[in-house]
């Protein structure tokens, strides 16, 4: 008997689900010594073009940057609260794989559209700052349907800067 599932293809370095025609995150975490050099090699090795999982990855950039600010070496062993913090994202990196996002930004059996909307966000802290787009979509029967455009978020420099320049 032939099964008739359809199968994962690849997506712009992402899985694609065919069967779902979802996008779906898989990370492959490879053992690495506890330091600056092998935190910036497991980050780095996780490919987000699309920046589905931006913040989990920018929690290892902040552990990175505060390495930075101690003025370790590369090959130095982290500090303790960062080994546990390191710990800690290592251990909910797995859990990406429950991220599943729609390849469409309009379902196949929507409504005909009425209004279409662009939707931005931006948000700064202390420590990082980011911008989130999502298209809004109403149907001509009233119904939204709302879908993920595009994330990005960034370190804030080591040279503090006020929030609201960074939100800029």
């Amino acid at each position: 008997m032939k099964d008739d599932r359809l199968s994962t293809g690849r997506s712009l370095g992402n899985l694609w689900d065919l069967e779902r025609d979802e996008l779906v995150v898989r990370v492959q975490i490879p053992k690495k010594q506890k330091t600056k050099r092998g935190l910036l090699s497991i980050a780095s090795s996780i490919y987000n073009p699309l920046r589905l999982i931006t913040p989990s990855i920018i929690r290892a950039k902040i552990i990175r940057q505060d390495e930075c600010r101690r003025g370790v070496g590369w090959d130095e062993r982290m500090a303790k609260q960062n080994k546990v913090a390191w710990r800690r994202w290592l251990d909910e990196l797995p859990h990406l794989s429950r991220v599943h996002v729609p390849r469409c930004y309009r379902p196949q059996d929507a409504n005909p559209v009425a209004a279409v909307q662009l939707h931005h966000f931006c948000d700064a802290s202390q420590l990082e700052y980011g911008a989130v787009s999502y298209l809004r979509t109403t149907c001509e029967d009233g119904t939204h349907h709302i879908s993920f455009m595009r994330g990005k978020a960034k370190l804030d420099p080591l040279k503090q800067q006020t929030i609201p320049r960074l939100e800029l």
